[in-house]
């Protein structure tokens, strides 16, 4: 009799550590463990709907636009993917950032050409259009946050201390590789998809701590600054000055961005027709947040 309790306690103690390995723990609140499972739940509770009625009002659309044969125009595909290109500041930054996304340049791409296929349909369906009228007054309303602010174009590694922080300085003085530094050493994912290389960023992107020191400091400065995940090596190589916007540099994104705007308002009006001709199957109700 106790050698069977004792077999069942292992057995039950295997099922509960491979249960756990499956259920990690995504964060910790005083000591209170957060696990995986929970997480979806929650989502899937509080957000669960709504996803998925999004997910079949794009199936909706792209089956729409397959039917009548629309495509995107190239050039705006081509301008789009160059938009999302330039985010990078450099090609190993982007193809981390596609690896981690679990995405391709392709996939970007076809997701961009459908979006606006997508856009298209609406556009030719509603008979929408934006007039240069209304292309100024948007550009006078928005002109102060339509230019461009000024940027610093930031490095950056993670540590835990400040032994292992003065290190990494002191290689960089040494004429050390930053990249090579920040992928060994950084806790940051920055280190390992990018090299730690933030490319260009504005005021307001990034923690306070962080954001106050980064526009404090002068170009080619090197600052160790701490926060409360760490040590972090800041390095500036460049600062840009605020650019006012000039509304013949902005005027195309702008119209676009407005009949973008146009287009999801008249979305519902495209979507309940094709709903009610559509045999939409919901398999399994998702859970809902109680009231």
């Amino acid at each position: 009799m106790i050698r069977l309790t004792m077999t069942l306690l292992m057995l039950a103690s295997t099922a509960m550590a491979a249960a756990v390995e499956d259920d990690p723990e995504i964060a910790k609140v005083n000591s209170v463990s957060i696990r995986k499972s929970e997480f979806q739940d929650t989502l899937l509770r509080d957000y669960g709907q709504m996803t998925l009625d999004k997910m079949v009002d794009r199936i909706l659309l792209r089956q729409e636009v397959a039917a009548r044969k629309i495509e995107p125009d190239q050039a705006a595909v081509d301008k789009r993917l160059a938009a999302f290109r330039s985010q990078f500041p450099t090609e190993d930054a982007l193809q981390g950032h596609l690896k981690e996304a679990g995405a391709t340049l392709e996939t970007v791409r076809q997701g961009i050409a459908a979006e606006l296929a997508v856009l298209r349909f609406i556009v030719t369906e509603k008979k929408l259009s934006v007039s240069d009228q209304e292309v100024a007054e948007a550009f006078e309303k928005n002109k102060a946050s339509l230019g461009q602010p000024k940027t610093a174009h930031l490095r950056h590694i993670q540590v835990a201390t400040k032994k292992e922080a003065e290190a990494v300085v002191s290689k960089l003085k040494s004429g050390g590789d930053f990249k090579k530094l920040a992928e060994e050493k950084s806790l940051a994912k920055s280190g390992k998809v990018s090299g730690g290389d933030y490319g260009f960023v504005p005021p307001g992107t990034l923690p306070p701590d962080i954001d106050k020191a980064v526009f404090s400091m002068k170009a080619g400065e090197t600052r160790i600054v701490e926060t409360k995940l760490g040590r972090h090596v800041l390095q500036v190589l460049e600062t840009k000055p605020p650019k006012p916007a000039e509304f013949a540099a902005v005027k195309e994104n702008l119209r676009e961005a407005l009949l973008s705007r146009k287009a999801t308002a008249s979305l519902p009006s495209i979507l309940v027709p094709l709903r009610q001709k559509a045999d939409i199957k919901i398999l399994r109700q998702p859970k809902t947040s109680q009231p």
